[in-house]
């Protein structure tokens, strides 16, 4: 997958719908171009506190994709941790997180509506298996 740098109005009005929400402002959207010269993959970048940013995430996270988003995080928005959102509900994607080295650190009750619980998952840069040394 080819990364798509500098079309982050591009990236973002594709990762909307896909989220069924409106990406609040300001946020950077790094996008994803497949062999077909579709997007497929967006990466969005919001809540930047200098030390934390929050990541929304459409699409297949692959080895080679995930070095680019924790890179672009870590390494040149020089963030300490990355913090994650997630339907309480979707066990696949807590469990796949968890194998990549996302730590669960507290639960939004509510969040998404009655009932609807979210899991605030965190990363660390020391933690971060797709860093290179």
């Amino acid at each position: 997958m080819i990364p798509l740098f500098d079309h982050s109005d591009i990236v973002k009005r594709w990762a909307e719908p896909r989220l069924n929400t409106v990406i609040a402002e300001p946020a950077y959207g790094m996008g994803f171009i497949n062999r077909a010269g579709q997007l497929c993959t967006a990466a969005i970048y919001n809540a930047y506190e200098a030390r934390n940013v929050e990541l929304t995430y459409v699409g297949t996270l692959l080895p080679g994709i995930a070095r680019t988003v924790f890179s672009y995080a870590f390494n040149h928005l020089e963030c300490l941790r990355i913090s994650v959102t997630v339907p309480a509900d979707h066990v696949e994607h807590l469990d796949q997180a968890q194998r990549w080295g996302w730590v669960i650190e507290g639960r939004k009750r509510n969040y998404y509506g009655e009932g609807q619980d979210a899991v605030i998952l965190g990363m660390l840069k020391s933690e971060c298996r797709f860093l290179k040394p």
